[in-house]
């Protein structure tokens, strides 16, 4: 299983952690710094979403899986028992 940092309930995270999460999502300075803190090691994103692209142009993130709909990004340096999990996750049917 992989914890969740924030997903799309947003009355349950309060105005300044969505705040400081929105730096990430809004591109801004820095927008990897909450990422770090919250030492995210997956990132989940709509296929369209800018920081896809982002995290696709960066040395720190690979990308796991993609289909039509969204892509999977996972940190560069977490280890391959986690990779292998996720790969495996995120391909089997439903």
């Amino acid at each position: 299983m992989v914890p969740v940092c924030v997903d799309g309930r947003a009355d349950v995270y309060g105005d300044d952690f969505l705040s400081y999460y929105l730096k990430t999502f809004g591109l801004m300075e820095d927008w990897h710094q909450p990422l770090d803190d919250f030492d995210v090691a997956y990132v989940l994103l709509e296929r369209s979403n800018p920081l896809a692209t982002l995290l696709a142009a960066s040395v720190q993130w690979r990308e796991a899986y993609a289909d039509g709909v969204a892509r999977i990004f996972v940190r560069a340096e977490v280890n391959r028992l986690d990779r292998g999990h996720l790969s495996a996750a995120a391909t089997s049917p439903r």
